[in-house]
């Protein structure tokens, strides 16, 4: 492969990236310079049906956005694997993985062959000690999602018949 090649599938993959950055409820309100160091310092992952993004118990510190394929929730309760839910494409999880140890609660696992975006708790605090105004915003972008992830607990449980596992998964916001 040629080096403008190259430079145009980086360029390409950039520009993808901050399209889908813009998307989400953590990097939307952001400023676009800081946006674009994100979008910049995002890996992609594939990962093959079966593997697993990560296990309950670990601290990867990161947050993912699923590009192609599916993923499935998993909770281990009475050394059972259940499947709480599924992550289809476009689904933004792992913010606040990216603020602060975190354990897993759930375990994620591809369903399908799968390409998610990555952006890591290290590269989150190179672009915040860049732009230390960042962290307020946001902190407020995840504390609207919690609220409106309430909202819709709240909405559900007026609703009859709703099944408790459509609820779990909000350390995932």
């Amino acid at each position: 492969m040629n080096s403008s090649m190259n430079t145009n599938e980086d360029c390409s993959e950039f520009l993808s990236n901050l399209a889908v950055l813009r998307q989400t409820h953590v990097f939307s309100p952001l400023p676009m310079e800081a946006v674009k160091l994100f979008a910049y310092l995002c890996t992609r992952e594939l990962y093959k049906q079966g593997d697993y993004l990560f296990k309950a118990g670990e601290d990867d510190g990161c947050s993912y956005y699923v590009l192609t394929g599916s993923a499935d929730l998993i909770l281990k309760s009475d050394g059972k694997a259940s499947i709480v839910r599924n992550y289809p494409k476009e689904s933004f999880l792992g913010a606040l993985s990216m603020l602060a140890p975190m354990p897993r609660l759930f375990s994620l696992r591809a369903a399908s062959d799968l390409t998610a975006m990555v952006m890591t708790r290290e590269k989150l605090t190179r672009v915040i000690e860049k732009f230390p105004e960042l962290t307020l915003q946001i902190v407020k972008a995840v504390a609207r999602k919690i609220d409106l992830s309430e909202k819709q607990t709240i909405e559900h449980f007026q609703k009859p018949g709703g099944d408790v596992k459509d609820l779990l998964g909000s350390s995932l916001i």
